[in-house]
């Protein structure tokens, strides 16, 4: 079965909507989604070193299972992405079941919302994903069985220029 690790927001939600719509089963054994990680205090390092201690503790605790943890693959500089980067290393090196997928901007909460409210000017290209998009990949890679040795995915999205984006939001 399935199981949605304290999957709250917008992604979350969906999650949890898709994995009550599927029948996927990892053999005899569980398949976690672990998808919390406090996003809002991107650059607190108490907050971020917290979300790692748990994610640790639940990697370890769950050895028989296989893991599938969410990321990112944001450049942005902050304590958020290496802490997340702490987190894939050592699912990586410490649990033979698990992998991680690093997900593109979801459309959303975040950038897309900051354009709206114009607190950021557009600059460059956004790569988007819709959040129901990103969920259905999710559970698709997370429910594939076999040896594949690539415990890496990224999940692509479309390449959109922030201009075009601010643009449509204030059409």
């Amino acid at each position: 079965m399935i199981v949605l690790k304290n999957g709250r927001g917008q992604l979350g939600t969906i999650l949890a909507d898709q994995i009550s719509k599927s029948i996927y089963r990892y053999g005899t054994k569980d398949i976690y989604i672990y998808h919390t990680w406090d996003m809002d205090n991107k650059n607190d390092e108490k907050i971020q070193k917290n979300c790692l201690t748990k994610f640790k503790a639940f990697v370890d605790s769950n050895k028989d299972n296989k893991i599938v943890f969410i990321s990112t693959y944001s450049q942005q500089n902050n304590l958020y992405n290496l802490y997340k980067q702490k987190a894939e290393g050592y699912l990586l090196s410490n649990h033979d079941h698990g992998i991680i997928i690093k997900l593109p901007v979801l459309l959303g909460k975040g950038i897309c919302q900051d354009l709206k409210d114009k607190t950021v000017s557009p600059y460059g290209n956004i790569e988007l994903m819709t959040l129901k998009e990103a969920a259905i990949s999710i559970i698709s890679i997370a429910s594939t069985t076999g040896n594949n040795r690539n415990r890496i995915f990224r999940i692509e999205g479309s390449h959109v220029p922030a201009t075009l984006i601010h643009a449509i939001m204030h059409f």
